[in-house]
């Protein structure tokens, strides 16, 4: 009974997804006379969250069990196993959440299952089928091992001269998401990465994802611009207001991309740390903007440190209570 349960949460879930996609289409086709296209953020999909993380909880029987039945789906072909195959990516493109009182808490991942999930995908049609969306971005990001042809899949998005439909929201182009998801890859980036040299700027999500790319590709003279961009940016702010919505995201993209840059990247830190001293604009439907300290920052600095988000020297980053910005 419990195995018919998973199953067919499993199917419900790939419904879903089903008739989001399909909303999204509809609406994109129907509607692109009335609505231009808004660009996705530049943010990197997040990696496996494993046991030894303080931020998640070890699975229970049950939580185990849906996971490998997840992974089990892929062994079978997309073109056979259709709308399921299309719930289980979706199901193992994120952490498991567990309701609790007030909170959800994240599940570790189990390293095994990604190991074999990334075997699965390897040798299969999945991802390889058509455009990819979200979903596929981040099981990819997941992966523990990955293919060049898998990699080429992603940068044949980033790179795309077409806008690159989402696969949720009708009038994104998911570009920039596919360029983070390339930085992440590792040695994988390193092919792309003077095309992306070329495409840096701060002025929009391309640009700050190829800047994420060419770092983390290894471009020689990347760092240096990434820096000289974010601290041109800060200087002409006034200090004593919020960082604007659309300067801080840029801003926060930019700082992902010193991120990929490893030990390399503490010397080109000044204008992070400029912007981890002020506060910044975050949404507050329906009530407009509210200022927070840009508290998203505090992993990313504490990555290129090398330190503990509560060792870090701004006081907000140690408190867990504190709302983070939209």
């Amino acid at each position: 009974m419990t195995l018919f349960r998973l199953l067919r949460g499993l199917l419900l879930l790939a419904i879903v997804s089903y008739v989001s996609f399909t909303a999204g289409q509809i609406s994109n086709r129907w509607g692109t006379g009335f609505r231009t296209y808004e660009l996705a953020r530049a943010i990197p999909p997040p990696g496996l969250l494993l046991s030894e993380s303080e931020e998640c909880l070890e699975p229970d029987q049950q939580e185990r069990e849906l996971v490998r039945l997840a992974v089990d789906v892929l062994e079978f072909p997309s073109h056979q196993s259709g709308f399921l195959s299309i719930g289980a990516q979706e199901s193992l493109a994120h952490p498991l959440l567990r309701t609790g009182v007030g909170k959800n808490n994240r599940v570790c991942d189990q390293i095994e299952d990604f190991e074999r999930a990334a075997d699965l995908v390897r040798g299969s049609d999945h991802s390889r089928d058509g455009r990819i969306v979200e979903y596929q971005l981040n099981l990819i990001a997941r992966l523990p091992e990955i293919e060049e042809e898998l990699a080429g899949i992603v940068a044949a998005s980033a790179f795309n001269d077409q806008r690159q439909d989402s696969g949720i929201f009708p009038y994104l182009d998911i570009r920039p998401m596919a360029r983070s998801t390339l930085a992440g890859l590792g040695s994988h980036s390193k092919p792309y990465a003077n095309l992306a040299f070329e495409q840096i700027s701060i002025d929009d999500a391309m640009g700050t994802g190829a800047a994420q790319i060419a770092v983390a590709g290894g471009h020689p003279q990347a760092l240096q611009i990434v820096e000289r961009l974010m601290a041109e940016t800060l200087v002409v702010l006034p200090k004593d207001k919020p960082v604007p919505w659309h300067i801080r995201n840029r801003l926060y993209e930019m700082a992902h991309a010193l991120a990929f840059g490893g030990d390399a990247a503490k010397q080109y830190l000044a204008p992070l740390h400029d912007l981890m001293k002020r506060t910044v604009q975050s949404a507050a439907p329906p009530f407009g903007m509210g200022e927070l300290p840009p508290r998203k920052m505090c992993p990313v600095l504490a990555k290129i440190l090398g330190l503990p988000v509560l060792k870090l020297e701004y006081r907000y980053c140690a408190d867990k209570d504190a709302p983070s910005e939209q």
